[in-house]
């Protein structure tokens, strides 16, 4: 029995919930495979760069500059997997396999997620700080968790 139902063309709106058309994509025990290895390659390259560099005895010893710099390497790591991943399993165009693209409107969501930030989290917090008073002064949520 034939398929009766019309073939109806590829969407061109954007969207996360929609497959690219173009080609098939990353299997999935290529992409499980390839960000197991990564995020181990990222964990040691992160511990290297902070024992390196100086990480203190305690995690609040550590300064913000080498925490950042093993922030770095990590993602870096991560990165070359994605891009190692795209070249061997897929297409060889990260931003193809991957769906990457930038719209202009796009940057409103970093004016959203700043404002979210500033404003939500604030209203979030109002009951808690009702409930749990000590919890939520000035001292204590400086105080490293």
């Amino acid at each position: 029995m034939a398929d009766s139902a019309p073939k109806r063309p590829p969407h061109s709106i954007r969207s996360a919930i929609r497959p690219a058309a173009s080609h098939a994509p990353i299997d999935a025990p290529v992409a499980v495979f390839t960000f197991v290895g990564a995020w181990l390659v990222s964990q040691i390259l992160a511990s290297v760069v902070v024992a390196v560099l100086g990480g203190g005895e305690a995690a609040s010893e550590t300064s913000i500059g080498v925490l950042a710099i093993a922030l770095v390497a990590g993602w870096s790591a991560i990165l070359a997997g994605m891009w190692v991943a795209s070249d061997r399993a897929g297409s060889g165009h990260p931003t193809d396999d991957y769906g990457i693209s930038f719209a202009p409107v796009d940057a409103l969501g970093l004016g959203i997620g700043a404002l979210s930030q500033l404003v939500l989290v604030k209203v979030v917090y109002l009951p808690l700080e009702e409930i749990w008073p000590n919890t939520f002064t000035d001292d204590r949520l400086q105080e490293n968790a």
